[in-house]
């Protein structure tokens, strides 16, 4: 599996925004955007926040929850 990553690190480096086709630019936009915006919402679910105060008293230092804005 390494191989595969790596392989697909390089194709992705070397193509130019441009090279990739407007239909496929426009879709990864919406899938960022719908990523985001699911993240956001489920931030502030109980069941979500439930795990996030168990987990956070775990957690390590120098990186942000995203959403949270809590440390880990």
């Amino acid at each position: 599996m390494g191989h595969a990553i790596e392989e697909l690190a390089h194709f992705i480096a070397g193509t130019p925004w441009e090279g990739i086709p407007k239909s496929v630019r426009e879709h990864a936009k919406l899938v960022v955007l719908d990523t985001v915006g699911v993240i956001l919402a489920g931030s502030i679910q109980p069941e979500v926040a439930a795990v996030r105060a168990r987990l956070t008293a775990t957690g390590g230092h120098g990186a942000t929850i995203y959403a949270a804005g809590a440390p880990t």
